[in-house]
C-alpha cells in the first residue's frame, strides 16, 4: 500500500501528472495516445513511432486543466496511410490503495478502486511524493 504498479489500468487523475509507458505496434509509421473520460475522448496525443514514457499532465494543448476523475488511455498505431493497424492499453503507473485477499491470490486495488491481480503488474516502485 502506497507502492505504485506499472499496469494497463485506467488512471486517476487528481491534479498530478500520469506517467504512461507507450509502446506502438511494431510496423507502426506514427502513432497517437487517446485519453477518455466517461463522456468520450478529450485527447489526443501525437507519439513517436519508437514509443516512449508520456507524462500526462491532464491539461489540454491550450493550458485548460480537466477535473479530476477516472481517465483511459490508448495507443493507436497507424500505417502510412493513417490506417489504424493496432490499438492498445498501455500501462500506467498508479497508486495501490488496499490489498485483499481473494480466490486467486491477492488483489490490488488502486486509486479510483479498479482491482488487478499480481499477474497484471509490470513493476512495482515506490510511490511519489
Amino acid at each position: 500500500v502506497g507502492m505504485e504498479l506499472l499496469a494497463p489500468v485506467p488512471g486517476q487523475f487528481s491534479g498530478r501528472a500520469i506517467l504512461v509507458e507507450t509502446a506502438p505496434e511494431p510496423g507502426a509509421f506514427k502513432a497517437e495516445l487517446r485519453v477518455s473520460d466517461a463522456l468520450g475522448l478529450v485527447e489526443r496525443i501525437p507519439l513517436p513511432a519508437e514509443g516512449g514514457t508520456v507524462e500526462w499532465t491532464g491539461t489540454l494543448p491550450g493550458g485548460t486543466p480537466l477535473p479530476a476523475g477516472a481517465y483511459s488511455f490508448e495507443v493507436v498505431s497507424l500505417d502510412e496511410t493513417g490506417t489504424v493497424i493496432g490499438t492498445q492499453t498501455p500501462p500506467i503507473y498508479a497508486e495501490v490503495m488496499e490489498a485483499r485477499p481473494s480466490g486467486d491470490g491477492v488483489q490490488l486495488i488502486l486509486a479510483g478502486g479498479h482491482g488487478i491481480g499480481a499477474d497484471e503488474i509490470g513493476a512495482i516502485r515506490a510511490g511519489r511524493d
